[in-house]
């Protein structure tokens, strides 16, 4: 474990801004530790609202388990890095699109972001959408990490004074992964998290049909089936009369005197309504069982 200070206060301006934790903390971890072996030592950053469902696999070229954004790309492609390594990043598509990439766009000025002559000025929107819309979870060797981190943290405050909303780190983000010309591939199946978009991990969810709610096999959930790296809890999920959103859970909820939580039937998958406060309002099929995996699993973990 490692702690960090407090930095969602800018020093310069005063703004507050939670995410600044996400890139100074790193920059402080990198700077203060070691690597563990003298080996290409690969970093993964995840978010602490995410839940490992399959361990991390760093195998990209003829991993039948990966999906890509670019449908184009066939899993054996040589046009695909063989692994993560140095020079080689690998990372979950977000739908953030490369709005920066968009000179006329009025949020985000990339010569005063970047500076000029930066590679990140020459970088098409097209490309941008291909290479750069990313989140966690985010996979780098360490001396490329440092190198995005060190322009991360000066991105981040000069976006973030444009552009000051919750995504003003991601985006901070990839245009500091192009500042250092360094692409990413990116996965569709390392992330599930938003029940309504199919551009994650999804399709090997839908394909367990209406049986989403299984317990763990020795201590494995689905030991036979592929499915995402990590789930990602950052959404409301309701089926029936259950749900869950992460702001609503109680801090005490682990503490003993608090009641134990309700068991979620087996069955879940097979209902197609939720109820909103009383309001009994019909889902399809398929959002009822990709909420219900997401209830179930998200219940088994804690």
């Amino acid at each position: 474990i490692h702690f960090t200070p407090d930095f969602k206060v800018d020093s310069k301006t005063g703004k507050s801004y939670d995410f600044y934790n996400k890139p100074y903390g790193l920059q402080h971890w990198l700077n203060n530790t070691k690597p563990i072996t003298n080996r290409e030592e690969i970093i993964v950053l995840i978010d602490p609202d995410m839940i490992l469902l399959r361990p991390i696999d760093l195998t990209i070229r003829g991993n039948q388990a990966n999906i890509y954004f670019d449908n184009g790309i066939d899993t054996n492609s040589p046009n695909l890095p063989d692994r993560v390594r140095r020079g080689s990043p690998v990372a979950e598509v977000y739908g953030l699109q490369a709005p920066w990439a968009n000179d006329h766009h009025k949020n985000f000025n990339r010569t005063n972001i970047c500076g000029v002559d930066s590679p990140c000025l020459k970088v098409e929107q097209s490309y941008g959408e291909l290479h750069y819309s990313v989140g966690p979870p985010y996979l780098v060797e360490r001396s490329d990490l440092v190198r995005i981190t060190n322009s991360w943290t000066k991105f981040v405050p000069r976006v973030y004074e444009k552009y000051p909303e919750l995504l003003a780190e991601m985006y901070a983000y990839s245009m500091a992964a192009a500042h250092e010309n360094l692409p990413h591939t990116i996965l569709t199946s390392y992330m599930i998290s938003n029940t309504d978009m199919d551009e994650e991990g999804w399709k090997y969810i839908d394909e367990l049909k209406d049986n989403v709610c299984q317990p763990y096999i020795n201590n494995i959930l689905y030991p036979n089936h592929n499915l995402p790296t990590v789930l990602h809890y950052c959404q409301f999920y309701r089926v029936g009369k259950y749900g869950f959103q992460k702001r609503r859970i109680p801090k005490y909820l682990f503490s003993c005197d608090y009641p134990l939580l309700q068991e979620l039937p087996t069955s879940l998958g097979n209902l197609t309504y939720k109820d909103r406060d009383g309001e009994i309002i019909e889902i399809n099929e398929k959002k009822a069982r990709r909420d219900s995996f997401m209830l179930c699993t998200i219940y088994k973990t804690i």
